[in-house]
Parts: C-alpha cells; sequence; structure tokens
C-alpha cells in the first residue's frame, strides 16, 4: 500500500458528516486531488498538531472524528496520544502512515523501530490498536473503527510503496478551507458553534 492508496481508502470510507483532518504537506495535497470536500481540514504548516486539533473536534462535536496522520509529524508531538487515551469515550480514529521515512520528502529514515507509538498508545488508553501494511485490511479496520467509534482508536498503515508526483491543487488557500470546514460542521450541528 502507498499513501494516495491509504487517503482513497479513508475518503471512500468516511462520509461527510464526519469529521477528517489531514495532516501535513504530501498528505493534504494526495486528499485534495483524490477528493475535496467540506469536511476534511487540511493542516497545513502546523507540524505535528493534527492530533490536537483532531482530539478538539471530537471533543466539540461528539462526532466519529478521523485523524490522518503520519508517524513523522506524530513523533514531533505525542502528547495527543496522552490525551486522547485518557478520554474513554472520545470518538476517534487516529490513523498513523507510516513510510519509514522523517519528513515529507525526506530520505533520514524515521526511528519506527524505536520509538514505538502503537505501544504509547496502548499504554495511554487506547481501546484499540492495529498496524498493517494490507490496503484490504487497512480498509477492514478503518470501517470497522468507524462503525464503532465510541473511544480513540490507532491503526497504522504501513506504506511499502512510493507515490506518483501530484500536482498541487487548484485552491491552497488553508483560510477558505477552514472557513468552508467550520461552517460544514456548523450546518451538521443545526447552526451551533463548531470546531
Amino acid at each position: 500500500m502507498n499513501k494516495t492508496a491509504a487517503i482513497q481508502a479513508i475518503i471512500e470510507a468516511t462520509s461527510t458528516t464526519q469529521p477528517v483532518v489531514f495532516t501535513t504537506d504530501s498528505t493534504c495535497r494526495i486528499a485534495q486531488v483524490v477528493k475535496d470536500r467540506p469536511n476534511h481540514f487540511y493542516l497545513t504548516a502546523a507540524t505535528g498538531l493534527a492530533g490536537s486539533l483532531g482530539i478538539g473536534i471530537a471533543l466539540e462535536t461528539r462526532r466519529a472524528t478521523v485523524i490522518v496522520d503520519s508517524y513523522s509529524n506524530l513523533v514531533r508531538n505525542p502528547v495527543g496520544l496522552i490525551t486522547a487515551g485518557t478520554l474513554v469515550d472520545l470518538p476517534l480514529i487516529h490513523i498513523v502512515l507510516d513510510d519509514g521515512l522523517y519528513g515529507s520528502g525526506n530520505t533520514s529514515p524515521a526511528p519506527s523501530d524505536r520509538a514505538d507509538v502503537l505501544a504509547l498508545a496502548r499504554a495511554s488508553g487506547y481501546a484499540d490498536v492495529s498496524t498493517t501494511a494490507q490496503l484490504d485490511k487497512f480498509t477492514t479496520l478503518l470501517r470497522g473503527g468507524l462503525a464503532n467509534c465510541h473511544a480513540p482508536v490507532l491503526v497504522r498503515a504501513v506504506l511499502t510503496h512510493p507515490d506518483s508526483p501530484l500536482p498541487y491543487p487548484s485552491d491552497a488557500d488553508p483560510a477558505i478551507h477552514a472557513s468552508r470546514f467550520h461552517a460544514h460542521l456548523s450546518i451538521l450541528d443545526g447552526g451551533a458553534q463548531a470546531a
């Protein structure tokens, strides 16, 4: 599985009623190219903060919220794992895309074999923690987590195949996407203030 296939599976498994937070760089670009939706929040220039934002959205909306994180961004700020794990009824699916590299476009190896984010998630109280390199199993884990999303769940997708270069989406303005995302959540919640 590569990053594009994993993101496509996430988008196909989620509905527009479920907030999805995409971490920085290529993850945002791929998601926008695959299928841009109003329930997608593209976190740009905020490395390591996808977890914090996703936790806040799940707490505020009480909706099943999906965080699409990367291993390299998560290890820069792992405090979200501890926070989410202590919130036993938090409706959160935390996806960790692990390509074994540290940073988008980087060739430095990530310390995946030494800094075990799955063990940290388990120790912090996540209800379920899984890992797979198989797209069909990833899709099954994701759909199962979304169907029964009443507590924090982490799924690590081991990315073993490279992605093709992607074009930049035509609309990359973070302010436009943030406004659209907020308006969409407000509509879902009947006009109430959202994230």
